[in-house]
């Protein structure tokens, strides 16, 4: 065990040539130095994370907040002038999900926790809405025993790895999308890139990040505002696809964390569903694309999903039907069914701890995700069917590894990213195709 620690210690130490670091130590004396502190987890590997401190960091001004920004180890934020210190993992940085996802925030007041850690970008407006609540709850909070939930599993099996595929460039560390069997996107740097699995060809495509296809693999969605691109178009011309105009951009629909499900087919059109994170809420629009002519026409205006349940890191289904989050009130991910309409909230399934974003399968009979067990992090799929549970992969975290959450291939098969951080403070990554 000393030797762990050392260890990682050694590598910590190592990495953070230019950023102190932050012990368990330094957090206990925060907390009890400042009566009104916000702690906001932030990574280099997740844009948004970085826009996320900006809003974090104007309403805890105006609300008389101390902010601690905390870096990830893996891809620290390095900007002249400031100097972000980075977390060393403990009890309360898995306790907020970390890193299972960035951004996330912790507010303590007191002395004491104002309510669970909220993972997941909100914008400004969020931000306000989120800390307000918190503020005006944190000293009216009583003690009251935790419900725990538990998972139903009537088997539980291992994956087997079929195709292993390490990606050459470095610190694709957080997000990776299957665009089909052969090709994924990802984003580093602010620049997203397409990926072939097989070929080793990688391409830079559309967009600065979070780089979402449609699960029919005819277009790629990126964000703020929501805009399609035509695959076949980008397929066509690869050297020149950052350049090309979106087939159809739609400036109603602002916000990130988009997921994309089918939820119509016939001959002649196709209906698309978008879900994005909308403040603390869930807006969806619905899109017709006609076969024969290309065109996109959006349906009626967004509208909220499950209005009375505040759900972070949304991601819908790829049949459209169900939407998958972290529910902010008891920090456990859950799955949702929304219906045809999108008006249903009725819970499928509470898988009963914390994760990452999840990822269906394209039947929709399947969940995939990521979770902590102590030290390890660990990638799960679950049968929501016949209530079975997959292990996909386990690492440590004490060895400086790391799971992206899954996604499914179109053949049935599950897509694992792998992430090894070096002494150095690189990441690399290894695409495993899994086996159910």
């Amino acid at each position: 065990m000393r030797f762990t620690i050392i260890a990682s210690l050694f590598f910590f130490t190592h990495l953070a040539i230019a950023e102190p670091l932050y012990t368990a130590r330094d957090f206990q004396h925060d907390v009890t130095t400042h009566s009104k502190i916000i702690f906001y987890f932030v990574s280099a590997g997740m844009p948004l994370s970085i826009l996320g401190l900006k809003n974090t960091l104007e309403v805890a001004k105006i609300m008389g907040y101390e902010v601690q920004a905390l870096n990830d180890p893996v891809e620290p934020v390095r900007k002249d002038g400031q100097s972000i210190p980075v977390v060393i993992p403990a009890s309360y940085t898995s306790a907020a999900g970390v890193p299972l996802h960035f951004p996330i925030i912790l507010i303590y007041k007191n002395g004491h926790p104002c309510g669970p850690a909220i993972p997941g970008y909100k914008s400004l407006k969020g931000y306000e809405q989120i800390i307000s609540l918190y503020d005006q709850q944190c000293g009216n909070l009583r003690k009251t025993r935790k419900i725990q939930s538990h998972l139903t599993v009537s088997h539980f099996y291992t994956a087997n790895p079929i195709m292993e595929t390490p990606i050459s460039r470095e610190n694709i560390a957080y997000y990776f999308k299957v665009i089909n069997d052969d090709w994924v996107t990802y984003h580093t740097f602010n620049q997203v890139y397409f990926f072939n699995r097989k070929t080793g060809a990688e391409f830079k495509a559309p967009g600065q990040f979070d780089g979402v296809p449609t699960p029919d693999a005819q277009f790629l969605t990126i964000p703020a505002p929501l805009r399609f691109f035509s695959l076949a178009k980008i397929w066509l011309d690869p050297n020149n696809a950052t350049n090309l105009p979106p087939d159809f951009s739609d400036q109603n629909m602002q916000d990130e964390y988009q997921s994309i499900g089918m939820v119509n087919d016939s001959q002649s059109t196709r209906t698309y569903r978008v879900a994005t994170a909308w403040i603390t809420a869930v807006a969806f629009r619905d899109y017709s694309f006609n076969k024969t002519t290309g065109d996109i026409t959006p349906g009626n205006q967004p509208k909220t999903i499950c209005k009375s349940t505040a759900i972070s890191l949304p991601m819908l289904a790829k049949n459209g039907l169900m939407l998958g989050g972290h529910s902010n009130a008891d920090t456990f991910t859950k799955i949702f069914s929304i219906g045809i309409t999108g008006s249903e909230c009725a819970i499928v399934q509470d898988l009963g701890f914390k994760t990452g974003k999840v990822a269906f399968s394209h039947d929709g009979n399947q969940v995939g995700f990521v979770t902590k067990d102590g030290d390890a992090i660990k990638a799960y799929v679950y049968n929501l069917k016949i209530k079975s549970l997959t292990l996909l992969m386990s690492v440590s975290e004490a060895k400086s590894e790391n799971i992206v959450f899954p996604d499914f291939l179109p053949n049935g098969n599950v897509l694992v990213m792998k992430v090894q951080r070096t002494l150095n403070g690189t990441a690399h990554s290894t695409l495993f195709e899994m086996q159910l």
